[in-house]
């Protein structure tokens, strides 16, 4: 994505529905061990300029249980820590980039909505007072749309898995960043295809072993390697790749 395609914008947006006072911001000064005690009683977490390194800034596990309502315990320097039983503050990160965890078996991605702005506006197009054009005339527009379309998803999908109902905008963005950074994904998407079992035939099944050799044949001709790597597939991969498998 490239800048000027309305990511910091709806960012902004957003901060000013809630008011600054009840958001955090997830910047390059975030604290490595307290960070997480300012925004245990804010309603919303932006970001608009996530650190470079936040596998090292903010632990995996935490990140994680963020995105999935888990338990979070936040360090406060010289004071006893804030227990969070379920964390349900939202956060929105706006970035080129995703957050640099290891991510071999999808856990980040599938926690994630990924918004791709493909669309950047031309320099000699672009309206500088936007914003403040839609802070004076719309802001109360664009808050009701919000509201009203989150109430009505509530209605309407209750208790479903938001992969099932969201436009096929976000599963085709999700696929395509899952497969720039897990090479299991690629090489299932482009050398694995299912089968359907036909009554009365053996069913068609591939070992591990050789699915594990494939793999590794396909690393090095992808990096165009001398030896064969000992890297080994990982299987959970796979199973994202169709989950008939």
């Amino acid at each position: 994505e490239w800048g000027g395609a309305g990511k910091s914008l709806l960012v902004n947006l957003l901060t000013e529905a809630y008011g600054s006072a009840q958001v955090g911001i997830l910047g390059s000064s975030f604290q490595d061990r307290f960070g997480l005690c300012e925004f245990a009683n804010k309603q919303i977490v932006t970001s608009d300029d996530m650190p470079r390194n936040i596998a090292k800034t903010l632990p995996k596990s935490d990140f994680l249980s963020m995105q999935t309502r888990g338990r979070i315990s936040c360090p406060v320097k010289g004071k006893n820590s804030i227990e969070v039983e379920s964390w349900d503050i939202p956060t929105i990160i706006n970035s080129n980039d995703l957050p640099n965890y290891s991510d071999t078996s999808g856990e980040i991605i599938c926690r994630i909505l990924i918004a791709h702005f493909a669309n950047s506006i031309p320099d000699d197009e672009k309206d500088m007072l936007l914003e403040d054009k839609i802070m004076k005339t719309e802001f109360a527009t664009f808050i009701h749309r919000c509201r009203s379309t989150y109430l009505q998803y509530c209605r309407k999908y209750a208790g479903q898995n938001i992969y099932t109902f969201c436009p096929n905008h976000f599963l085709e963005s999700r696929d395509m960043l899952r497969g720039s950074i897990n090479e299991s994904y690629q090489f299932a998407k482009a050398h694995i295809k299912y089968s359907e079992p036909v009554e009365g035939q053996e069913p068609k099944i591939i070992l591990k072993s050789d699915l594990t050799r494939m793999f590794r044949a396909y690393i090095k001709e992808k990096y165009s390697l001398i030896k064969s790597p000992k890297q080994a597939m990982d299987i959970q991969s796979l199973i994202n790749a169709d989950d008939r498998i």
